[in-house]
């Protein structure tokens, strides 16, 4: 009830506040431009505590983090330059307003609402984070990032540790914008930008890391290599934003960038009001990633939980086709019907008319790509489509990336999005493809189900990994074209230029029906898993014979204890003490029982050995029997 009070108070407040901020910028000949660019971010505040309400939905309420830490950084902007463009003056900063003691309230409440564990796992993550600043700042050079140490120091830590340490203090954003540079910091990085861009936008400002942590930071379309650089950053420069609109000749640039964007491994975004006729480009290059190397299936199901997603798809498709249910794949048959479907199950996605307009001019190279799955009761049912993945293949199409996806919540309990997953991901490796890429994979709710369809790794490593897919494919052209000069890609052309990128290759993706009825067999890594399944069981049937050898004394053990019991049976009843030690030396302690002693213990070293190494129980007690067996 707490919580619920407070979702409703933060509503309100949300109406109130931007009531006001309407009032003093109608005034401004920008002020629509500027509410526009606030507009996203109170969007997407409005849509996830309205799920929040109407639902209990935990995932929305976790989101309300995220939307305020957007409103925070768009209000930041607004209060900079809005007196400069004739907004009036400011109205102060955000973090004095009544909006942002509502998201107080809201936060205090649900981190009340959270059970002790969750607290706990919050408490422990802060305090890392106090450490890792720490030790960061220790191995600073003289004069490097002095606007970060002196927030540091002048109180940002003690913040963060009042939130550690004190049982009442509510864990809000407004601390972690400021860690990550935002407010004073995050402008400071971006005026220190918009003056190195000062050199022409022809020849792209100086592309390097803000000083402060994670601050904005540009990449110029002009840029002719790749950066690593922090998770996201706007393509462009901060007074020149690279406009994303489907309208000649400039979407081929646009088709261009995306291209060399993906191919060098970043994902993408786009951001901008929904009635906007263009959107700005933002790169994405998250710290971990969740990709699928599709040839990795022992690498997948080495994982438990993994596996056990696998498992229980296959358990949904089987019971579906018991009930009459058909399931089927198709690949770009309704990409009009599936966008619809994408803004009416997916409120808050960020894909817009105007980069709408950007994949109607790929659809006809299939640059870019809709996996459609769609159910049907019956044979005379109509088809409905319940799941959809927007996508593009790149790299001499030997990866994909999936953009953005949907399910509708109606069919949940079929696991809509992870048979997709799976078919989608076979489909892609008959075709010839080596790595499904899902962009980044963090901890929030909305991002669990990844490491359930792909395996989470370090940028680095999927960065390794897209360059490999790289040079085997262009190994494979050369070899082809009986020539070792075929370029990889053209790194000396700027990303705008529709030659940097390698090509696509989206034609190797069958279009219309792919699966016409989704079974097992349809579903990536399935048929592995039936296969390891059969020889775990054959193993351990094995091994079980084995065992039994094992406990039974070998036959001439057996003779031995025989011949050593015979003779005491004939002797004179005085001797019954010694007749009676040795049949207890032959059948208690004689060699067959000794045997069996032996073999247990070895049985026992090997099964905690590899129970250590993580192997599952059964699986390691089929492996130790089956190990003593070949001794």
């Amino acid at each position: 009830e707490e919580l619920e009070d407070a979702t409703i108070a933060l509503l309100a407040a949300l109406d109130s506040h931007f009531e006001d901020m309407e009032s003093m910028l109608r005034r401004s000949p920008m002020g629509s431009t500027m509410m526009s660019e606030l507009g996203p971010s109170r969007r997407r505040l409005e849509s996830s505590l309205a799920k929040a309400l109407e639902g209990h939905d935990a995932q929305s309420v976790g989101r309300v983090y995220g939307a305020v830490r957007s409103l925070l950084s768009s209000q930041s902007l607004l209060n900079m330059f809005g007196p400069m463009l004739g907004g009036g003056a400011s109205a102060g900063p955000l973090k004095d307003s009544f909006l942002y003691q509502q998201v107080m309230g809201f936060e205090k409440a649900r981190f009340s609402a959270a059970s002790e564990g969750k607290r706990g796992e919050v408490k422990a993550a802060l305090s890392r984070l106090i450490l890792t600043a720490d030790t960061y700042l220790a191995e600073l050079q003289h004069g490097q990032a002095r606007d970060f140490v002196a927030r540091w120091h002048g109180g940002l830590r003690d913040t963060l540790v009042h939130m550690r340490d004190d049982p009442e203090a509510v864990i809000h954003p407004l601390p972690f914008s400021q860690l990550r540079g935002e407010g004073g910091g995050y402008m400071g990085d971006m005026m220190k930008s918009v003056m190195e861009s000062f050199g022409g936008q022809q020849q792209g400002g100086k592309v390097q890391r803000a000083d402060t942590i994670e601050g904005l930071s540009s990449l110029s379309p002009q840029t002719s290599f790749l950066c690593l650089v922090d998770e996201s950053i706007m393509f462009g420069s901060p007074m020149s934003p690279f406009e994303v609109h489907g309208a000649e000749p400039w979407v081929q640039t646009v088709l261009a960038s995306m291209s060399s964007l993906l191919s060098l491994g970043f994902g993408y975004v786009t951001q901008g009001a929904d009635d906007a006729p263009t959107s700005k480009l933002i790169a994405l290059l998250d710290r971990d990633r969740a990709t699928l190397p599709l040839d990795a299936e022992d690498e997948f199901l080495g994982d438990r939980r993994r596996r056990d997603r696998l498992k229980d798809v296959c358990r949904v498709v089987r019971a579906a086709r018991k009930k009459g249910q058909k399931l089927s794949l198709t690949v770009n048959t309704d990409f009009k019907g599936s966008l619809a479907a994408l803004r009416e199950h997916h409120g808050d996605n960020w894909v817009g008319p105007s980069l709408e307009a950007v994949w109607g001019k790929m659809l006809p190279e299939q640059r870019v790509c809709a996996f459609e799955m769609w159910s049907k009761d019956g044979p005379d049912g109509p088809p409905k489509l319940i799941a959809a993945d927007f996508g593009h293949p790149h790299t001499h199409g030997r990866a994909y990336y999936v953009a953005t996806r949907f399910f509708d919540r109606e069919f949940r309990n079929l696991q809509p999005g992870f048979i997709l997953a799976f078919a989608e991901a076979e489909c892609l490796k008959r075709a010839g493809f080596s790595l499904w890429d899902l962009g980044g994979a963090d901890k929030s709710p909305m991002m669990q189900y990844k490491p359930q369809v792909a395996i989470e790794m370090d940028r680095s490593d999927f960065l390794r990994r897209l360059r490999e897919c790289e040079r085997i494919a262009v190994a494979a052209v050369a070899s082809a074209a009986e020539s070792s000069t075929v370029a990889s890609s053209n790194g000396h052309l700027p990303l705008s230029d529709p030659g940097a990128a390698p090509t696509p290759s989206g034609n190797k993706i069958p279009t219309g029906i792919v699966f016409e009825d989704i079974g097992e067999d349809e579903l990536w890594g399935a048929v592995t898993l039936r296969e390891q399944e059969a020889q775990t069981l054959q193993d351990w049937k094995e091994a079980q014979q084995a065992a039994k050898k094992i406990q039974k004394p070998a036959k001439a053990d057996r003779k031995v204890a025989k011949r050593t019991v015979a003779p005491a049976q004939t002797t004179h009843a005085a001797a019954a003490p010694a007749t009676s030690a040795a049949a207890s030396e032959g059948t208690s302690g004689g060699p067959g029982n000794a045997t069996k002693d032996l073999a247990r213990q070895q049985f026992m070293t090997i099964f905690q050995q590899l129970l250590a190494e993580g192997v599952p129980q059964q699986d390691a007690a089929a492996r130790a029997l089956r190990a003593l067996a070949s001794q």
